[in-house]
């Protein structure tokens, strides 16, 4: 049985690529300003994240 629990859900999450896609086609097909305004967010906030996760790592490799 699957319990749903805020960031829960069930099934298989979406790769990262399927989700940039998603976002990318709210941008270029939306109707609604704040639809394109929201995915651009989302987009700016993953690629925020990505490269946080970079530079994490590579402080990492240059502490060892």
């Amino acid at each position: 049985e699957a319990v749903l629990r805020g960031w829960e859900t069930a099934g298989p999450q979406p790769s990262g690529a399927e989700t940039i896609q998603k976002l990318c086609d709210r941008v270029a097909s939306s109707t609604l300003l704040d639809d394109r305004r929201d995915a651009v967010r989302a987009l700016k906030s993953l690629s925020k994240a990505s490269v946080n996760k970079c530079v994490f790592w590579t402080y990492v490799y240059v502490v060892k």
